[in-house]
């Protein structure tokens, strides 16, 4: 009988069964799929370049992670300077790299999701001005504070503060403003665009060779210890508990058994397994407040990367299309490759389409932000939604006030079962470092429990 099984062999699943053995405890992985990485996974190219699908960048803040890239000695990939480009529905900013690392550090999601932000934000303040019943009826919701309509609307710590800044630059002062006031101030001309895209420093860290590389240090480090620990392509099914052990049941007809588990699982996958005792009934209510992360990651590959002979970074971000950001993810040398996502409702009705439909609107994305561009050499994407043992990426979201009010509690102990993952944790929640951190956190709580 194993101290600990773990259900799941993405990062979280990693890191917790790393931890446990280097606490001298026996640990059990078991894995659906046929390798480890959960969402993380590289691609190659048909001229074998490396290209990630899943989790990719780390952004400031990352600390665990940056540990762990210390521990393995695994190295980050030299980004390119240049100009970004935001693409606004009338017309294209260009954003120069802050000078000395001032200004915010946006990752590729931070900037969409400012970039979302500022055209929500656009919007309500043109239809306040032009409706005025409208805005008389809802005067009390103009009332709240500025700072509420952020944190509500803009889901990126690094987007708001980004987001603020922008509101600061141009005289509106988040912690005393109310929403009406605010909106006011930005509705007569475009100067929360420019101040949002003057000075940012759009960049990111990638590793050499792809995050991959990390989940696969991890699991040779955990079978060197143990050359059983991890067991691939078996579902688990069911999960119950017998006092005072647990008995973890596999769609391949193998029963294992431990002192505890962690189930690793994004959350709506963790509610569908069979537990004995069943979960409570708040769990799949805190879950049907997750959206399910809708994303087609996609990536185009040139001869080279064209874009930087013009100056350009490749950071792009949209306000209005079915490809919202593209990001320069070229190899150290050789091809160019752009990285972008269809998400959302974008990501559905596109889903349902063919590749080479998806492909051109990758494509036309690419000459909407640069002009003329060669056409790409492959093309490659990944639609998370279709994945059968993930159902959803990059990561879920919450409703407004859903985390607070339920979905906090996702991670609290079933019995003898726990979880930990991006989605239960209180810090960068639905980020690789959200991941790491709540995995630590469960398996420290279960090491002080014997």
């Amino acid at each position: 009988m194993h101290d600990c099984i773990v259900v799941g062999a993405g990062l979280a699943g990693l890191v917790a069964a790393d931890a446990l053995q280097r606490r001298n405890r026996s640990v059990l992985v078991v894995e659906a799929r046929d390798e480890v990485g959960g969402r993380i996974r590289n691609l190659k190219t048909a001229s074998g370049t490396t290209v990630e699908m899943g989790g990719q960048w780390l952004s400031q803040g990352h600390d665990r992670m940056y540990e762990l890239l210390e521990r393995f000695q695994l190295e980050l990939v030299d980004e390119p300077s240049g100009e970004g480009l935001v693409r606004w529905s009338d017309g294209v900013s260009r954003v120069a790299a802050a000078e000395g690392g001032a200004g915010a550090k946006l990752s590729p999601f931070d900037v969409a999701d400012l970039g979302q932000g500022v055209q929500r934000f656009r919007r309500l303040a043109v239809r306040r001005r032009e409706n005025p019943v409208w805005t008389e009826a809802n005067a009390v919701w103009f009332s709240q504070s500025l700072h509420s309509w952020i944190h509500a609307n803009l889901r990126t710590p690094a987007g708001r503060a980004a987001f603020g800044e922008s509101l600061g630059s141009i005289g509106v002062e988040v912690p005393e403003a109310d929403l009406a006031s605010a909106l006011d101030v930005v509705v007569a001309d475009r100067g929360l665009e420019t101040a949002t895209t003057r000075g940012a420093d759009m960049v990111q860290d990638r590793v050499s060779g792809g995050i991959w590389r990390l989940c696969e240090r991890l699991a040779a480090t955990i079978a060197d210890a143990d050359a059983e620990a991890i067991r691939c392509s078996s579902q688990v099914m069911a999960v119950q508990q017998r006092h005072d052990q647990v008995a973890v049941r596999c769609a391949d007809g193998a029963e294992h058994l431990a002192r505890n588990v962690l189930i690793t699982l994004p959350p709506r996958l963790a509610c569908e397994l069979d537990y004995a005792p069943v979960l409570e009934p708040w769990r799949e209510e805190a879950v049907s407040a997750v959206s399910v992360g809708n994303v087609i990651k996609a990536s185009a590959e040139f001869e080279s990367p064209w874009w930087r002979e013009q100056g350009l970074s490749g950071q792009v971000s949209f306000d209005t299309g079915a490809v919202r950001v593209l990001s320069d993810t070229s190899p150290a040398v050789g091809a160019g490759v752009l990285t972008g996502y269809f998400a959302g409702p974008d990501a559905s009705g596109l889903g349902e389409r063919s590749i080479t439909i998806r492909q051109r609107v990758f494509f036309e994305a690419v000459r909407a932000a640069f002009g003329d561009a060669p056409e790409p050499t492959d093309y490659v994407e990944v639609d998370w939604s279709a994945e059968r043992f993930t159902g959803g990426c990059l990561g879920a979201h919450f409703t407004p006030g859903a985390w607070v009010k339920s979905a906090s509690s996702l991670g609290a102990a079933h019995g003898r079962v726990r979880f930990a993952g991006a989605e239960y944790s209180d810090r960068f929640n639905g980020f690789m470092e959200g991941a790491v951190r709540s995995a630590r956190s469960q398996v420290a709580t279960l090491v002080r429990q014997g």
